[in-house]
């Protein structure tokens, strides 16, 4: 049972959720075995540790039915109608929680069944503030759709046969609708087709474009930053659209559905970035991405259950280094080093430190950081770890550190498994790349460039070309 799927189910839900799941499971609208509310109590009481001896199906069905010969077939029936009804809990909590999608549902019965006391009850709560909240995002402007298609028709069943303004409400959000869930969706299509060779298509994209453009469908936040961010991918003058985006963000993210926040912050972030890779004007780029994480951050974006993001906290700090702000990117640190993850804060604001005191050429210091870190966990940025200490070395001059660090990482990567082989790949070619350039043969100096220039799997490209300069220069 420890690999079945009602096991993996159990154990992803959470400690406050078991009540409300044995609740679900003990009504007899939805179950009437009770044999199976024993099951749930039974795996519910080895919470947390759930040990496997006690999880086997034999001695599962032994406490369940003590005086009963065990049933293979039985219990396989028992474990998969438990899954069920929990995953129906879990589609039954998430519909309970879309509050407004549930009280449409309720009228359009309600209408259709002739109550029409009971209806008119229901639709006056759904224009309460508390139900029809201020929230522009496709998910309400379907609601409202519904919503003004079930009064609709309420108007019509009961003899309307005048204007109703309804009718109009239901045409206009489904534009909404509409237009705000596609322009998302080809936005995801775009990103995608960068990276795959076998693209996704649509239709009528200039005709989008054009209806958007001349509808009044812009005054919408989230259509807005949806069409900037669609302009980045196809635009003739992208680099316009971002500077749009990002005004648009600083001054709207707040009003922007928080399930949209990060990822149009991400958007336009990543385009930022690809352009800070090609060296136009990388510090315009990067100074406007690192803006957009700092207020992305303050408003409560990149943070998943309550921590923040490590890979975008690393993020701030590498571009406020490239950007050379040391005092402002050691203040954001200390300011939301706590909010990290507590498994894996010591070791990722040690690295991030060590990166401060590296781009602020304190390399003793640097190193001393880096060595307090566990190279036990495979984390992303252990590998950037040991690449750091390379560079240290070969600034520092101390070829002999830096000769068997080289051929000790090499082995290190040769042997992993658990990094991407990618990553993987570019920290070898980066390795005998460094190795060429510290034999300092200048006959092979522009070989060496090309190589460098050319190769795709390379980390610290910039870095190895200013050290092939550096070690040749240093032998004049």
């Amino acid at each position: 049972m420890f690999k079945s799927k009602l096991f993996v189910l159990i154990r992803n839900l959470k400690k406050e959720e078991h009540k409300r799941v044995r609740n679900f499971i003990v009504s007899p609208y939805f179950n009437r075995k009770p044999e199976l509310v024993k099951l749930y109590d039974y795996i519910i009481r080895l919470y947390p540790n759930f040990p496997s001896k006690k999880l086997d199906r034999k001695e599962v069905y032994k406490e369940l039915f003590p005086a009963k010969g065990y049933d293979e077939k039985e219990i396989t029936y028992m474990m998969s109608s438990l899954s069920q009804l929990i995953e129906r809990y879990l589609g039954q909590r998430q519909y309970e929680q879309a509050e407004g999608l549930v009280i449409i549902h309720q009228m359009d019965a309600l209408s259709k069944r002739g109550l029409n006391k009971h209806y008119s009850y229901k639709s006056r709560k759904v224009n309460h503030p508390s139900i029809k909240k201020n929230v522009n995002n496709s998910n309400h402007y379907y609601e409202a759709l519904r919503f003004a298609e079930i009064k609709n028709e309420f108007f019509v069943l009961n003899g309307g046969d005048t204007y109703d303004p309804n009718l109009q409400y239901a045409i206009d959000n489904l534009d909404r609708f509409y237009y705000s869930k596609r322009l998302k969706l080809i936005c995801e299509v775009e990103d995608r087709n960068r990276l795959m060779t076998e693209v996704y298509r649509y239709s009528s994209r200039g005709e989008l474009l054009a209806f958007i453009e001349n509808s009044g469908l812009l005054k919408l936040p989230i259509i807005k930053a949806y069409y900037h961010v669609l302009n980045l991918f196809i635009s003739d003058n992208p680099d316009e659209h971002f500077q749009d985006l990002m005004n648009f963000i600083d001054a709207n993210l707040a009003v922007l559905p928080h399930s949209d926040r990060s990822n149009i912050l991400n958007y336009g972030i990543n385009y930022g970035a690809r352009k800070m890779s090609t060296n136009i004007n990388p510090d315009f780029f990067a100074k406007k991405c690192l803006k957009a994480y700092l207020h992305g951050i303050g408003k409560g974006v990149f943070f998943e259950n309550s921590y923040l993001s490590s890979f975008h906290f690393r993020n701030v700090i590498m571009l406020g280094l490239n950007l050379k702000e040391f005092e402002a990117t050691h203040l954001f640190i200390e300011r939301y080093g706590d909010d990290l993850e507590p498994s894996e804060r010591k070791d990722l604001l040690k690295y991030c430190l060590a990166e401060l005191c590296y781009a602020q050429k304190n390399y003793d210091k640097a190193l001393d950081h880096l060595r307090e870190i566990a190279y036990n966990k495979d984390k992303y940025y252990q590998l950037d770890a040991k690449l750091m200490q390379t560079r240290i070395y070969f600034d520092k001059g101390e070829e002999d550190p830096l000769d068997s660090l080289l051929s000790s990482f090499r082995l290190f990567l040769t042997r992993n498994k658990k990094f991407p082989k990618k990553k993987i790949q570019a920290s070898l070619n980066y390795c005998k790349l460094l190795m060429r350039i510290m034999r300092k043969n200048r006959a092979n100096k522009e070989k060496i460039r090309a190589d460098i220039e050319k190769k795709e799997l390379l980390v610290n490209k910039r870095w190895l070309l200013e050290a092939l300069e550096k070690s040749l220069s240093d032998e004049e």
